[in-house]
């Protein structure tokens, strides 16, 4: 997780060289809560108001609960649908985020889990350790959903006014960018390296 890669960052960065963070990590949960919030009294806002540490443990529980499926094939026909060049490879990664439970297919995290994250990324903010991180960071941000970009403008003006991060947009990706556009972040993730 990319909230704690920074952590260890923080902690123990002399020993790290660069480091290439895949949209995540750069999220304070007070900051987002409260963008969400505004956003939300906007009559062409879909997403659920999402203000709070016990809203958001709450939906993700939800999300997490409803995500069930009665076999891999139904899980992977499903996914496929997410992706224009659905493959043998993504099949496979795929199959690393569910597990079999009582013969229904599940995320392998559970929510409690997930609540536990939630919980550490608020009481534990990341931007209170930008200005520690040093100039080795590379984050790569994703423009998908489209709604979400709002966000992610208004977040990332804490990160460049209180980081030395660099910040690349990644076009027509989503949260999984590395399967939306994997040459594009090959290549980023190879030339930032180099």
């Amino acid at each position: 997780m990319v909230h704690i890669a920074l952590h260890f960052m923080k902690k123990y960065g002399d020993v790290v060289i660069k480091t290439s963070l895949l949209d995540g990590g750069y999220t304070t949960k007070d900051h987002f809560y409260q963008i969400v919030d505004e956003l939300s009294s906007k009559p062409d806002w879909k997403w659920p108001n999402i203000n709070s540490v016990d809203k958001e443990i709450q939906y993700t529980a939800e999300s997490f609960d409803s995500f069930e499926y009665p076999s891999y094939e139904a899980f992977y026909t499903k996914e496929a649908t997410s992706y224009s060049d659905w493959n043998l490879h993504k099949e496979t990664a795929s199959k690393d985020y569910v597990k079999e439970v009582d013969g229904k297919v599940k995320l392998i995290v559970d929510a409690e889990v997930a609540g536990a994250v939630i919980k550490s990324m608020a009481f534990s903010p990341i931007n209170e350790i930008y200005s520690q991180l040093g100039d080795n960071i590379l984050l790569l941000v994703a423009t998908l959903p489209q709604e979400f970009t709002i966000i992610n403008d208004r977040l990332l003006e804490d990160v460049k006014s209180h980081s030395n991060m660099g910040v690349r947009w990644v076009e027509d990706a989503t949260h999984m960018m590395h399967w939306d556009q994997t040459e594009v972040v090959v290549k980023e993730i190879r030339n930032y390296f180099k």
